[in-house]
């Protein structure tokens, strides 16, 4: 049986994903956690910055490697299932904590368990957030598989 290849967004289309993924989430994340927490907003502005440049930086690590762990399950990385989106969503989320908390602590000045806390709503909101961003996205900027070329074409001469 032969596999087909399954073609991944370029890496031009990856930093397009990324930069608007964390430009609209710093509109609605900063004002919103400035508020809440009581702190000021440039405060608060200046550690989103910083964590939305590391999210940026291991969005497309992960990406990149969780495209490769689909495609040799024989999964096109556009066209996960509802599961296969939740899944990719909470390990990147679980991914993004790891990595953010000493900071948040130290910059906040919080314990473990007021950081968790926080994450944890957070992450709440952001792991809909990843999966309605991704879902839009995927629908606004397709990949192309072979496949459907021949069907495309197909469609566009008859």
């Amino acid at each position: 049986m032969e596999q087909k290849k399954i073609v991944v967004r370029s890496g031009w289309d990856r930093a397009r994903y990324v930069v608007s993924f964390e430009i609209l989430l710093l509109m609605c994340l900063a004002p919103t956690a400035a508020l809440l927490l009581e702190r000021e907003a440039l405060d608060i502005g200046v550690l989103a910055v910083i964590l939305s440049i590391k999210a940026m930086i291991i969005n497309v690590i992960y990406n990149y490697f969780y495209d490769r762990f689909d495609i040799r399950r024989g999964v096109v990385p556009t066209g996960r299932t509802t599961r296969q989106r939740l899944i990719h969503a909470l390990g990147f989320e679980g991914t993004l904590t790891l990595t953010s908390l000493p900071l948040v602590m130290w910059w906040l000045d919080m314990s473990v368990l007021e950081a968790l806390m926080m994450d944890a709503a957070m992450m709440a909101f952001i792991v809909i957030y990843t999966y309605a961003f991704t879902l839009v996205y995927d629908k606004l900027f397709p990949v192309i598989q072979p496949h459907q070329e021949e069907i495309i074409e197909g469609a566009q001469m008859g």
